[in-house]
């Protein structure tokens, strides 16, 4: 069972079948600049083929790694978000994307 419709859901019963083709990839490559900085770019990719719920979902994303301390490091970053919808399950697609910049400090010990 599960509710659907907009803009009053309603109960549906029965019996519902889910197909899936999901493919994904990888990529990434890391430098190292010296010992003063690392740099990472990557990219992540998503998609579902299937009939059922045809999706992608594509991240690329970059980072810099700069040493404080030996046990102190500074990073900052940017990534993508892109998600896509293909079949609406609602009257609404669920597409979205996002741009993200982050900064952190990593510590080991």
């Amino acid at each position: 069972m599960f509710f659907t419709g907009s803009p009053r859901a309603t109960l549906q019963t029965g019996t519902s079948i889910y197909v899936s083709n999901i493919h994904a990839a990888n990529l990434g490559a890391r430098v190292a600049l010296r010992k003063r900085a690392d740099f990472y770019i990557g990219y992540n990719i998503t998609r579902d083929t299937g009939p059922t719920f045809p999706l992608n979902f594509a991240t690329p994303l970059a980072r810099l790694t700069i040493p404080i301390t030996p046990k102190l490091k500074w990073n900052a970053g940017y990534q993508y978000y892109g998600y896509h919808e293909f079949v609406a399950v609602a009257p609404v697609l669920e597409n979205y994307h996002a741009h993200t910049g982050y900064t952190s400090l990593l510590f080991s010990f």
